[in-house]
């Protein structure tokens, strides 16, 4: 069983740490949705695809990411706090394990802590081995979140290491 974030209590919005605000949701912000642009590098795509957000179909793939304590260490994390019912299993399974703490690559970016480590299963023989979040820009312009996922698998002995890409949405208010 892979490591997960589900029972880490969520922090009330006035608890929040400040760097954590531009990239988690409050109790006034609905759900986000992948959007493009997505990629997955082409040595990988076919073996993906099928896992990776925003290759799903039709219906949007929601999720919320929150400000959560480590119930035992009492350390604050950003976690994710809800997925849509389409997402794969295996994925959804490295999204309720990812812990990321914000960070400066020179810009404001998160950075996923022990996700090598979180025991998550493999997709057609690629694991999940890294994981960063970065601001960047639409193919319209418009500001998006962008997940940068390392992922890593042995081909003939060596290890082959991609990186695939999801954009998602700054969080909204609720609308009522």
């Amino acid at each position: 069983m892979a490591d997960s974030t589900q029972n880490y209590p969520r922090l009330a919005d006035n608890e929040i740490p400040p760097e954590f605000l531009p990239w988690v949701a409050t109790s006034q912000h609905a759900a986000t949705e992948v959007t493009d642009p997505c990629y997955i590098d082409h040595r990988a795509v076919d073996d993906l695809y099928f896992y990776h957000p925003g290759f799903r179909g039709s219906l949007p793939q929601l999720f919320k990411h929150v400000a959560a304590v480590d119930p035992v260490t009492g350390e604050p994390w950003i976690v994710v706090d809800a997925l849509s019912n389409n997402w794969d299993e295996k994925m959804a399974e490295v999204m309720w394990a990812l812990k990321f703490k914000p960070s400066t690559d020179p810009n404001p970016i998160l950075l996923a802590h022990g996700i090598h480590e979180a025991g998550t299963r493999d997709m057609h023989g690629w694991l999940v081995t890294g994981w960063k979040v970065a601001t960047g820009r639409d193919t319209h312009g418009d500001k998006v979140h962008q997940d940068l996922i390392e992922w890593t698998k042995t081909v003939n002995g060596q290890p082959l290491e991609i990186v695939s890409i999801f954009s998602w949405r700054p969080y909204a208010p609720v609308s009522v």
